[in-house]
């Protein structure tokens, strides 16, 4: 009985061992795109650019700071989201964006 435990569980533990560093790299590998908007002074014009945002494909959060006027955009792992879609949402949301940074990692790109 012991054996067969031994020859199920070894495998299983070296499975875990190979994915879960490569579990954790995805995650690292989120990208944040940090969108300075123009104008973006009130409440409904939050929710209007993140209403926007939030129709791209590939966004894993929409988080808007007023107080800096800056709509950050959290992409998924492995997604890739274009500068051009970025700024006709902004535009559809009555907006005109003046930069897109993005930083991967903590580390701007």
């Amino acid at each position: 009985m012991k054996s067969k435990v031994k020859i199920f569980v070894v495998p299983v533990l070296l499975v875990l061992l190979f994915l879960f560093p490569l579990l954790s790299f995805a995650e690292k590998a989120t990208q944040k795109i940090s969108i300075k908007v123009e104008g973006l002074y009130c409440p409904f014009c939050a929710y209007g650019i993140e209403k926007q945002l939030k129709k791209l494909k590939g966004f894993k959060k929409v988080e808007i700071n007023l107080k800096h006027g800056v709509a950050e955009l959290h992409v998924k792992p492995g997604m890739s989201i274009t500068d051009q879609a970025i700024q006709q949402a902004v535009e559809d949301a009555g907006f005109d964006s003046a930069t897109i940074e993005r930083t991967q990692n903590g580390d701007k790109q």
